[in-house]
């Protein structure tokens, strides 16, 4: 559907189809063809100015068929490359934005916003070469699109833009989810036969509700057992987590619990996941420490992994990573697309703040959120629009289940809901060069 994406037809200097929009003239960035050999066609080459002020777009204007809009999968994608050097940066200095245009007809006015920027991601092995690529639906509504290839400020770069393409595409199918989380909290005093056992009748009645994934909470292995951290690490794989590998497989689902790990002399606040046949697919060692688990002996984690399943991307944080944003925002821009948190309990207040914060996480992010916890009887699912799909309300043993379509993480990226999603553009839009404060290990 874009005329000239290759860039291969040139006139008076300037990309047939294609018009370069400045502000004003003296913002204007060079413009330059050269050939694309890797990509085929040509390149077009935006170039930063001696001022540091250049802004401009490469835009084109591209009807929609009112057929594809009326269509039942009335879905696009935008392809794209992007070749980056000098002292230009993503995002800072390259971003694609489309805009959507009302169809002739279709009532007054609209709500913003109907613009949006599309991700670019560089491509492994490649130094300065960058992919931009992104599946969305037609806007109700929608009569044209507007394709933006901007550049913006430094002093002797440019950015080059190739292989520019928006395709028609079959709507994805539905990526549904079952989940459940467990409100468990072993009473009196016991050991880890005795967690293990009320573990196990939960994932039971989890299996028995077709439901895929089950999180349990922080420390399964030592709660109520009073013993120390150090005294019930062991290593993974190991007695522990051999067990929970075992109920994994045993009902066909994805189980992830907290258990406490040995690696050498080093002791952690981890958690481990599990698929459908006990297989381990990753697990993640807490970052953020509070005092008690510092004195106590236990090390922190130092990075947020996140692990692609036949579910979706699942990332994991432990307890006090839920109170500082940036654990879910790095899962987030690591991909996931659910997090589960596995938590001992939120002390902020009488529980009002404990669901607050779990909402925004979730909104902030676009993802699915998910808390199994002890102390405050509420485990809850919330979604990427920060609404609470499931809770339980303890004190006995329960699960919270609610079935999810992944493909909301896709969808609350997206222009055509009413009202705008706050977190539409965010990813793209983050300034990472500008939070300095953020890397001050001081406070």
């Amino acid at each position: 559907m874009i005329a000239n994406g290759d860039f291969t037809a040139w006139q008076n200097e300037h990309p047939v189809s294609w018009t370069l929009k400045v502000q004003r003239p003296a913002l204007a960035p060079t413009l330059a063809m050269v050939a694309a050999v890797q990509d085929g066609g040509k390149r077009a080459v935006l170039g930063a100015i001696g001022s540091a002020l250049s802004m401009g777009m490469l835009t084109q204007r591209v009807e929609v068929p009112q057929t594809l809009v009326q269509s039942e999968t009335p879905w696009l994608r935008f392809d794209c490359r992007l070749t980056l050097d000098g002292d230009q940066h993503i995002p800072q200095n390259a971003r694609i934005v489309l805009t959507w245009e009302k169809a002739p007809g279709k009532g007054k006015g609209w709500r913003p916003p109907r613009q949006f920027f599309v991700p670019i991601e560089p491509i492994k092995g490649h130094t300065g070469q960058y992919t931009a690529q992104l599946l969305f639906p037609v806007i109700p509504g929608g009569g044209a699109l507007t394709v933006q290839l901007a550049q913006y400020g430094g002093k002797k770069g440019t950015v080059a833009y190739s292989n520019v393409h928006l395709t028609p595409v079959p709507s994805p199918p539905p990526r549904k989810v079952k989940i459940a989380t467990a409100y468990y909290m072993p009473k009196g005093r016991g050991d880890w036969a005795r967690n293990l056992e009320g573990i196990a009748k939960l994932t039971a009645q989890a299996a028995q509700q077709g439901c895929d994934l089950i999180l349990f909470g922080e420390g399964l292995s030592v709660v109520g057992s009073g013993k120390s951290y150090y005294d019930v690490a062991e290593s993974i794989p190991g007695r522990c987590s051999d067990d929970l590998a075992a109920l994994a497989r045993k009902h066909r689902i994805f189980l992830c619990g907290g258990l406490y790990e040995r690696d050498g002399d080093a002791a952690y606040n981890t958690a481990v996941l599990f698929d459908r046949t006990g297989k381990q697919v990753g697990k993640y060692r807490k970052v953020h420490l509070p005092w008690p688990e510092w004195v106590n002996g236990l090390q922190p984690g130092d990075e947020f992994p996140v692990f692609h399943t036949e579910l979706g991307a699942i990332g994991i944080q432990i307890c006090y990573d839920h109170h500082f944003a940036e654990s879910a925002r790095c899962l987030a821009l690591n991909g996931a697309e659910i997090i589960l948190t596995p938590i001992w309990g939120d002390l902020r207040g009488d529980g009002a703040c404990y669901d607050a914060v779990a909402q925004t996480r979730a909104l902030d992010n676009g993802v699915f959120y998910v808390m199994s916890v002890y102390s405050l009887a509420r485990s809850l699912i919330a979604d990427p629009y920060g609404r609470i799909l499931a809770k339980t309300s303890g004190p006995e043993p329960e699960l919270a289940i609610a079935e999810v379509d992944l493909n909301q993480c896709l969808a609350v990226q997206q222009p055509c809901r009413i009202p705008p999603n706050i977190q539409m553009n965010q990813p793209h839009e983050r300034r990472p060069s500008a939070y300095r404060a953020l890397m001050d290990a001081q406070p």
